[in-house]
């Protein structure tokens, strides 16, 4: 199935899976992504994912954000950063994240740099 430009990937370099999303998401190349993330985690000891909304700047559809959500519950990360979301996405993911009691595990940073550090960081 098309993933369009969406990709999922390690990033060895920097110790984490990345998620990079590029103009609209459509609900099957959402689950493709996720099969791709799950498949990316696999052997991994830490699980920390950082997801580039820079391209991506309007708010996923219902039926991708139900797959993204969907999914996401049953997804084991140690860490979640969100880079360049727009305030409406960003309003919509901090709802989702509070609800399923996920928050002091997801951070919504400006820069990618930040993500990185904050994966980094001890303690």
């Amino acid at each position: 199935m098309n993933r369009g430009e969406h990709r999922c990937w390690w990033d060895a370099a920097n110790g984490c899976a990345r998620m990079e999303l590029v103009d609209e998401l459509s609900a099957a190349q959402a689950e493709l992504l996720m099969d791709d993330l799950t498949e990316v985690f696999a052997d991994k000891p830490r699980r920390l994912l950082l997801v580039d909304h820079r391209r991506s700047p309007q708010p996923a559809n219902r039926e991708s954000r139900e797959v993204l959500e969907r999914r996401g519950v049953t997804l084991d990360y140690e860490k979640l950063a969100f880079v360049g979301m727009s305030n409406a996405s960003r309003i919509v993911a901090r709802i989702i994240v509070t609800l399923h009691g996920r928050s002091a595990k997801v951070r919504f940073l400006a820069k990618e740099e930040e993500a990185l550090a904050w994966f980094h960081e001890q303690g």
